[in-house]
């Protein structure tokens, strides 16, 4: 007769099941509470699901320190909008693992002009955010035309103008306040 070895004593040799949660995780996944809690429905959540996916089935998402800070050290708010414009301005050398995220480079200029079209749906008018953001328009234009360069290689050339674009964007109210104004 065999002799069933009980469960307690099976635990200690199985995996570990649940790992750590990376900080730049929990940081994003903070943010995401509070734009539930406050019921926010502008671009910044699908900008936020995006990384949350994205950087969920990384084995290893971790900013370097001086990044980190800079986004999560004054509270979660606006850690998705702000990794996206260190993404765009820096590239994957953001990560400690850079190698794991240069494909997501590419996909980077996507969520980006997917942020900026969700942006000018809300906005009072239909060309308000291409009218009051200096070099919007162009680089929508360049993109459009050059997009054959491969998207990573594209926003490695136009990391200036994206970095004041997004500077820009950062606050939507005072750019729709401008649009609403008649011209």
């Amino acid at each position: 007769m065999t002799k069933i070895m009980p469960f307690f004593l099976l635990l200690p040799t199985l995996p570990a099941i649940a790992t750590e949660v990376a900080p730049l995780l929990a940081c994003l996944a903070q943010e995401e509470a509070i734009i539930h809690k406050e019921r926010v429905t502008s671009p910044l959540y699908p900008l936020n699901q995006f990384f949350i996916n994205e950087l969920s089935a990384s084995s290893n998402p971790t900013l370097k320190e001086g990044y980190y800070r800079s986004l999560c050290g004054r509270g979660p708010q606006g850690a998705s909008l702000g990794l996206m414009e260190l993404f765009l301005t820096r590239g994957a050398s953001i990560f400690v693992e850079e190698s794991h995220f240069e494909a997501l480079e590419g996909d980077i200029l996507r969520i980006f002009f997917n942020f900026v079209a969700h942006l000018q749906s809300e906005a009072p008018r239909a060309r308000c955010l291409v009218d009051t953001v200096p070099d919007l328009g162009n680089l929508m234009d360049r993109y459009r035309y050059l997009e054959e360069l491969g998207p990573r290689r594209w926003a490695q050339q136009h990391r200036a103008p994206l970095g004041r674009i997004l500077q820009s964007l950062k606050k939507p109210e005072a750019l729709y306040r401008r649009c609403a104004t008649p011209e």
